[in-house]
This record gives structure tokens, sequence and C-alpha cells, in this order.
């Protein structure tokens, strides 16, 4: 069995050509992704997270399309881009769009690149600091792990997936762990409470995400969807969002 490896991007849209049609004649577009919270939360035969209420939003603007959300190996859309299928994909980064010379709508959100600490270790101030640690960690094939390499940071380790209890590792084998504010945040205070035992240093970068596409997919779906984005940016939805996630957090006991 292959490992499981942190998303590069959340979601897939399958082919065009296998579209169905709803009944107001719109494709259906089946949205592929895996866990990735609190963009992508999953628990039992539930899925919900910041990013498919975003969906749920812009789903309501979409005139040509009505997304469909599977949980999938997002290896799957990595390869899709890769063979140059006609493929879409929700939250991938600008390095990516780039990479695969994609179309994209957007951006719909961004990535703020923090280093965290365990509780009680020594304050990292600056980059230059960070680059003198012994080590720090990051998710294999991540656009963390490939923001940290155009930084030239030489001291990082790469773990094939996002490790349950990066505390542990900040403790006893890791200086730092560099990751997506969001991500980390939600997951250290769901698993340890109000009271995480890591802190936040230093933020390192950001990163604006979009919903990319195929250079082969129509143009007409393209800017379907931008005009949706545009629409839910004006009523703020994204912002409403992340107060709502990042309270679920704050508030557990």
């Amino acid at each position: 069995m292959s490992k499981k490896r942190a998303p590069a991007f959340l979601f897939l849209i399958s082919p065009l050509s296998t579209l169905a049609y709803d009944n107001d004649h719109r494709e259906t577009l089946i949205l592929q992704g895996e866990a990735f919270p609190p963009y992508v939360i999953t628990s039992e035969n539930e899925v919900k997270g910041l990013a498919i209420d975003l969906v749920k939003e812009i789903d309501q603007h979409l005139s040509l399309s009505k997304p469909e959300i599977r949980i999938v190996p997002w290896n799957r859309t990595f390869q899709a881009f890769s063979n140059g299928m006609e493929a879409s994909a929700l939250l991938v980064s600008e390095t990516l769009i780039e990479k695969f010379n994609l179309k994209r709508a957007g951006p719909i959100a961004s990535c703020k690149y923090s280093l965290f600490t365990a509780a009680g270790k020594k304050k990292i101030e600056t980059l230059d600091e960070a680059r003198k640690l012994r080590s720090i960690g990051v998710s294999e094939n991540s656009s963390t792990e490939r923001h940290a390499k155009r930084l030239g940071l030489k001291n990082i380790k790469s773990y094939s997936h996002s490790p349950v209890k990066i505390e542990e590792l900040l403790v006893r084998r890791l200086d730092a762990w560099l990751g997506c504010e969001a991500a980390i945040q939600y997951r250290s205070c769901r698993s340890l409470g109000s009271q995480p035992n890591i802190k936040k240093t230093i933020t390192i970068g950001t990163e604006n995400f979009y919903i990319a596409f195929s250079q082969n997919t129509s143009n007409h779906i393209v800017e379907d969807w931008e005009k949706a984005i545009s629409l839910v940016k004006e009523k703020n939805v994204y912002k409403k969002l992340t107060k709502k996630y990042s309270y679920e957090c704050n508030t557990r006991s």
C-alpha cells in the first residue's frame, strides 16, 4: 500500500467528457480530494470544512457546472495534470499553476507559511535564524516544501505525510515545523484543546491558491467559475468561513 502524502491541492474535477447533466442542465463535476483540515474535514461519512462550504457558496452562482465532492487520494490529481488530462482542481498554488501551465480562476484563498516550535523553546525571529536550525519539518511534495526550497532552506526534513502529532516531533526530533498556518493551528487545538504545546514564531511567506483548469478545458467553464467566485467575494464569504472554523477550534474544550 502506498503511503499517504500531504495534498498539494485539494480537489480534482473529473474530465468534462464524462459529466452528466442535472435538472437545471448544468454539467455535474466530480470534485475529488482528501482530508486537509480545516479546508476538508472528514468524520465517518460526513465531509465538511472551509473549502467544502466555499464550494457550496460558489455552486449557487454557477450556470454551466454543478460540483459534487468525493474523497480520494490526491495523487490522482497530480497524475491527471502530469498526463495533460482535461481536469480541474480547487486550491492550487501559484507554483503548480505555473508548473503545469494551467488556466485559473481566483484567487480564492491564501496560505501563510509559518514556523512553529515547541512551547518553551527559544523564539525564532528571523529567516536567518531559521536557516541555522538543525532541522525543520515539512510535508513531502507539499506547497510548503516547495516554498522552503525556493527560499534556499537546506535544513528541511520532509515527511511522506503530515504527522498526527507534530508536537511530539518538535519535542523529540525537530527544531521547528513549517506549514500552512491555518492547517497547523486547527490541527493542534483540535487535538490538544485551546492551549496547544506549540507556538507560532515567524511567517516566512504567503501564497495564493486558485481553482485551476488544464489548458484543454473550455473557456466557458473557466469564465463561469471566475464570475461565481467574484460574486462570492463580494459577499465576504471566505472571511466569514475562516472565522467560523477558527471559532470552532478556539472554543473546543
